[in-house]
């Protein structure tokens, strides 16, 4: 039921999830997030999302 409830979300989880990282992961979730609509409760999970990624990506271990 997500899928089709926020395909958006679904798109941005399955961009974060990813292994490797792509480089401009945060660029694309961000992108994401805008097409969504920022203000949105799917843009708002999205924005969780790209928190949670740019902790990874700046705390590795």
């Amino acid at each position: 039921m997500a899928e089709t409830t926020f395909p958006f979300l679904k798109k941005a989880s399955e961009l974060a999830h990813m292994e490797p990282l792509p480089d401009d992961v945060i660029e694309q979730l961000d992108a994401i997030c805008k097409e969504a609509g920022e203000a949105t409760p799917e843009g708002r999970m999205i924005g969780v999302l790209i928190g949670s990624v740019y902790t990874r990506l700046k705390n590795p271990d």
